[in-house]
């Protein structure tokens, strides 16, 4: 199997586990951060990502975007950054990545 292909397994995976987790928190109070799995393409990593429900929706708004923990940029050439903050990135994945 190709190494992009089993990359895109992964972040698929933790896609959905994310939405998963954001399905079973969506009583939670808004203000209230929940760990969200760094969506990154590195099949090792499972990290922790503090994320608001809000914050995690604004993510998902666009289907391309994935939530990263700074510095897990996997492919510079079909991901770029979006935003930045102290706990989390957001990836925009571009051509066959996407």
């Amino acid at each position: 199997m190709s190494a992009r292909l089993e990359v895109g397994k992964n972040e698929a995976l933790f896609r959905a586990v994310n939405d998963r987790i954001r399905d079973v928190s969506g009583e939670l109070d808004p203000n209230f951060a929940v760990e969200f799995i760094c969506e990154c393409s590195r099949q090792d990593c499972m990290s922790p990502i503090p994320l608001t429900l809000p914050e995690y929706a604004e993510v998902r708004s666009e289907s391309t975007w994935f939530v990263v923990v700074p510095g897990h940029v996997w492919d510079e050439d079909s991901e770029h950054l979006v935003s930045r903050n102290e706990s989390h990135w957001v990836l925009e994945k571009e051509g066959v990545a996407a």
